[in-house]
């Protein structure tokens, strides 16, 4: 059972399994809300009207004064656990809710129609498996109004704040002072005013506030106040000012107006090889086709289950989405006509690949095995089961060893010319013949790690080492001659990182245009466009947290994704930013 009273002391709230009793304690009224499932939690807004109930995976919103149920909401699960919302909390308005939405996201829930306003993700971008995980919150305190969570998470060594109306993350609270591994933060707790956080923390590298409590101004970033049991009085630190937002002179940031492309986070984007289209996925459930270039949604498709992967064929003629629960839809993208689903039996879809000829299409699910499916007699042709190989050594001679079972592969990059598919695990990739289905053990030509660069690419994109340990460079590898085709951005482990902020690696990326004379590159927060014939570098600017590069078709617009629903639009004719996508029913 739970029990919850009204902030106005005016109403009582019991439940008792399938019943929610209201009990007018002014009067000797009792109105009886009967509901489909066990009541978990029970919580007054505070002007007393509304009370919210935790019923199964759904919260229910009810009418205090006539005792009706005036909204209800299934908040969707991140982790797909089906854990419930445990944390919840009312804005001082009483229209918003904030529920806990598994260990990895919030919930902004609209109280009058039930409608999920925000969702806030904590994901870590892992570049090495070409994946985002989630990374879950050990000390969480929402504010007072229920606009900001400020919080630790497993991938932060810092305390960080997210504005959870739009999913987004701020600044971080305590910067470089708690900024180191180890650091353990145990209790945060925001001011009434939401000016102000009370932090214990131990370790970072600021001797003041190890160990202690301390007072934290949100404005300037900084500990104002330090409370040591061991000391009789309180002590006050110096004032910190404000830090200013810091523009680089050389690469100012888009001018371009951010916005975002869906209401819920991008699962999976995709440029088509043959027409200037893009296309998104969202877990809001949406499938958006735009024209980057003019910045417009050309249509949106319904998807009864999220998607999880998009790949077009080598033509761009047929779109491949995959669902989360294992099922790939195809349409043909001249008139957008659908054809028969099938089903994979893979569970959620981690990647797909057409092979040449569009035919057969490579699925990798949560299955220890990837599927090549032809698609005309919807079977499976062939599986493939991927074992890594680790370096094993005895005494100076190392050789590659079998690590065991087939394991899940999460990522599919296809080479033109030699017909290679790569598939890659979370422990290491292996590269497979498509003629033969054969593995190559000691694939000639490319490098021990490389990435594909897309259709009729030549081409594949590495890092090399240079002469100084601590920099590598981002090249272009020529498979056919073996050879460095162009060595472009030469970099660091830190140039890899936000450039404010906490130490979150966002690692690098690449994209050619389809006839290899433009290439752009991303280390960190930083894009490059290069010129290839004169092998110069043209421009450079900033985005804040970029994930994946894309060129169009005709390569006149470079296309920056990012990790906060927003996708960037650049001119290669004026070396400057176009504008965002942006789909006039998103808000937020």
């Amino acid at each position: 059972s739970s029990v919850a009273a009204s902030p106005d002391a005016k109403q009582l709230a019991i439940a008792q399994g399938h019943t929610i009793h209201l009990y007018d304690l002014s009067g000797t009224n009792i109105r009886d809300v009967a509901v489909d499932d066990v009541v978990r939690e029970l919580l007054f807004a505070p002007n007393s009207a509304t009370l919210a109930a935790s019923v199964g995976p759904a919260l229910l919103f009810i009418e205090t004064s006539g005792g009706t149920v005036s909204a209800h909401a299934t908040l969707p699960n991140a982790e797909g656990t089906g854990r419930q919302a445990t944390r919840q909390l009312f804005s001082r308005d009483s229209q918003r809710l904030v529920a806990e939405n598994g260990e990895s996201s919030y919930a902004l829930v609209d109280v009058s129609t039930g409608k999920l306003a925000a969702l806030t993700e904590f994901l870590y971008e892992d570049h090495e498996r070409g994946v985002r995980v989630p990374s879950h919150l050990h000390t969480v305190d929402i504010s007072a109004d229920g606009d900001y969570l400020v919080g630790q998470s497993d991938h932060l060594p810092t305390v960080q704040i997210w504005d959870l109306s739009t999913g987004t993350m701020l600044p971080e609270l305590c910067g470089r002072d708690c900024r180191q591994m180890g650091t353990l933060v145990s209790l945060l707790k925001w001011s009434p005013t939401g000016m102000k956080v009370a932090v214990v923390l131990q370790g970072g590298l600021n001797p003041d506030v190890d160990g202690k409590v301390s007072l934290w101004d949100v404005s300037s970033h900084s500990p104002e106040l330090v409370l040591d049991p061991a000391q009789p009085q309180a002590k006050v630190l110096a004032k910190r000012p404000a830090p200013q937002d810091q523009v680089s002179v050389a690469s100012p940031p888009p001018t371009a107006a951010p916005a975002f492309v869906h209401t819920m986070a991008v699962r999976a984007v995709a440029t088509s090889p043959s027409a200037n289209q893009l296309v998104t996925a969202s877990d809001d459930g949406f499938l958006k086709i735009w024209d980057p270039g003019q910045g417009m949604l050309l249509r949106q498709l319904k998807l009864l289950v999220p998607a999880s992967a998009l790949a077009f064929s080598s033509d761009g003629a047929i779109l491949a989405v995959a669902t989360t629960q294992g099922e790939i839809r195809l349409w043909e993208t001249h008139s957008w006509r659908e054809f028969p689903p099938y089903a994979s039996k893979q569970g959620q879809i981690n990647a797909l690949q057409f092979l040449p000829g569009n035919r057969f299409l490579v699925i990798a699910g949560e299955q220890p095995h990837v599927a090549v499916v032809d698609l005309v007699a919807q079977t499976v042709v062939k599986e493939l089961v991927h074992i890594s190989r680790s370096s094993g050594c005895v005494g100076k001679t190392c050789a590659k060893k079998r690590t065991g079972q087939g394991e899940v592969v999460e990522g599919l990059s296809f080479l033109d010319g030699p017909a290679w598919l790569m598939t890659s695990s979370r422990s290491g990739r292996v590269v497979w013949d498509s003629t033969t289905w054969h593995e190559v053990e000691r694939p000639s030509g490319v490098p021990e790690a490389w990435s594909g660069l897309g259709w009729n690419q030549p081409f594949v994109w590495t890092t090399t080492r240079t002469r100084d340990p601590k920099s590598m460079t981002l090249a272009i590898w020529d498979p056919k001659h073996n050879k460095l085709w162009a060595g472009l951005d030469t970099f660091t482990n830190r140039d890899m990182e936000v450039d404010h902020g906490p130490p979150v690696g966002l690692g690098t990326a690449m994209a050619l245009d389809s006839q290899q004379r433009w290439a752009a590159t991303r280390v960190g927060e930083r894009i490059s466009v290069w010129d290839l014939s004169a092998k110069v570098k043209r421009k450079t600017f900033h985005v804040r947290t970029p994930s994946h590069l894309y060129w169009t078709s005709d390569g006149k617009h470079l296309i920056v994704s990012t990790l906060n629903r927003k996708i960037l639009v650049w001119s290669l004719e004026t070396m400057a930013p176009v504008h965002y996508l942006r789909d006039p029913s998103v808000a937020r």
